[in-house]
């Protein structure tokens, strides 16, 4: 035995090692505990990641289902509502605007039913609806009609092509030379009566962009002085705001810099210098682009946002329209006449008057010309103004909000969308041909047939010439996840 000495003591150097090994082999277990546990968890993570990436997928994917199961019920009311359109006594049976409340339901799955209060036959439907559904999980659908006359990107400056001094010289020579050949005779009165119709095209765009741009006005003027009557801090910071040097900002904001031309053009330019922004001068494309205007506030955006839509809607509804769409429309009307319309239009209880729902643009004409003797030629002027706009009168929409939320364990999918159907555009007539053999022939032919009576309906009145609004297929516009 060998011995350690420390100082004057000397201590005995034990080589017996008994236990090392134990202690090796329980830090081994140890690390081997530990290194498996990890493994364990790293496991069990991965695997509840992929289970929940497989729900949130089957979430998407009944998400996806809800769509297309919103689209096929919109190609249904596109086929409904055409059928009707081309039927007029279909239209006694359902309405329009009836049919696009049946569209509109929105739809649950699975069936938010009690089966205990469902008879034995009710049972089996339900029974049957969902075996043969591959749905999985939860989906809720909802389809909501957008009808607005306030669209933003309708304030843009238009662009037209007035004629000039030298067309209007070209045209009083053609005149003159009528009687050298008859010809150019016809040339020229085709020319003069373009350059007539080239005004009154810009006359009525004006028109129309001056009536867009009071509603803007009307419009934001209302809901800024409701909310500061409802709120006070709102009042405090929003009490001096100027609605007509906002609508001229946003109109600033979606026309072409060359075209707009206002007083106020040099404030809203030095706005947006000051700010360091720069306006998008192109129409807007989503309605949060709202939120890139300089003297727009948020809470004044979050205010009217709800009520404008930046998307085309080409249909004026005529059961929604409300006293200043109506004065929009005939700005020439008398506050009694718009209350007569109303109170034929919506009935009432107190003067027992029946409702009278509009079902057509006929019965639009109807109302106003026959029973509340508005002067024809004013609304014929007026109703024409906005078809040659792109407006059409009606009873039903033809755009359209979907969401469809999908929902599978604790995994939801929402899917936003802006669903449009286009108006099918009617064919353009054709225009005369010019100096030909056979358009001498032609008008000779028509010449013959001037004495020849038009065909009238049984009651001897004229076959109305207004063709039938005929809608496309539903198309996706807008989406978002």
């Amino acid at each position: 035995m060998t011995k350690l000495s420390k100082g004057n003591q000397s201590f005995p150097l034990i080589k017996n090692q008994k236990g090392v090994g134990l202690l090796l082999v329980m830090s081994s277990i140890a690390l081997l505990t530990f290194l498996l546990a990890t493994f364990t968890y790293n496991t069990s993570l991965n695997k509840i990641k992929v289970y929940n990436e497989q729900d949130s997928f089957q979430a998407r994917l009944t998400a996806e289902a809800g769509l297309n199961f919103a689209l096929s019920k919109l190609k249904m009311y596109q086929q409904a509502f055409n059928k009707l359109e081309k039927n007029e006594t279909l239209k006694s049976v359902l309405s329009p605007e009836k049919l696009e409340s049946i569209i509109t339901q929105p739809f649950i799955y699975p069936l938010p039913v009690n089966m205990d209060k469902l008879n034995l036959i009710q049972k089996t439907l339900v029974n049957d609806f969902i075996e043969s559904t591959h749905v999985k999980g939860e989906m809720i659908v909802e389809v909501r009609p957008i009808s607005s006359f306030l669209n933003p990107n309708n304030l843009r400056v238009p662009f037209i092509k007035e004629s000039t001094s030298n067309q209007d010289s070209d045209n009083n020579r053609d005149l003159d030379d009528r009687d050298r050949d008859r010809d150019n005779d016809d040339e020229s009165l085709d020319s003069n009566s373009q350059g007539q119709k080239v005004n009154k095209a810009s006359k009525d765009q004006k028109e129309i962009q001056l009536n867009n741009e009071k509603a803007f006005v009307e419009m934001l003027q209302n809901a800024i002085q409701k909310k500061i009557e409802e709120d006070e801090d709102f009042a405090s910071e929003f009490s001096d705001a100027d609605p007509n040097l906002l609508i001229k900002e946003l109109k600033y904001f979606v026309s072409r810099e060359e075209l707009f031309k206002d007083d106020l053009k040099t404030d809203i330019e030095i706005l947006y210098s000051e700010q360091n922004l720069s306006p998008k001068h192109a129409p807007l494309e989503n309605i949060n682009e709202l939120y890139l205007l300089a003297g727009w506030n948020d809470q004044l955006i979050d205010l009217v946002k709800d009520k404008l839509s930046v998307y085309a809607d080409a249909i004026i509804p005529l059961n929604e329209i409300t006293d200043k769409h109506l004065k929009m429309i005939f700005p020439e009307l008398t506050e009694q006449q718009v209350k007569d319309f109303f109170l034929q239009r919506d009935g009432s209880e107190e003067l027992e008057i029946d409702p009278t729902p509009l079902n057509s643009f006929q019965d639009f004409k109807k109302l106003c010309t026959e029973t509340l003797d508005f002067d024809p030629t004013m609304f014929k002027e007026r109703t024409d103004l906005f078809l040659k706009s792109g407006y059409h009168f009606g009873p039903a929409g033809k755009l359209f909000k979907v969401s469809a939320k999908g929902t599978f364990n604790n995994s939801s999918y929402t899917i936003s969308a802006y669903v449009d159907l286009p108006i099918l555009p009617t064919p353009d007539k054709k225009s005369k041909k010019k100096t030909t053999s056979k358009s001498k022939s032609k008008s000779k032919e028509k010449d013959s047939d001037r004495d020849t009576p038009k065909p009238t309906s049984p009651s001897g009145q004229k076959k109305s010439t207004i063709q039938p609004m005929e809608l496309m297929e539903p198309r996706i516009i807008h989406i978002s996840y």
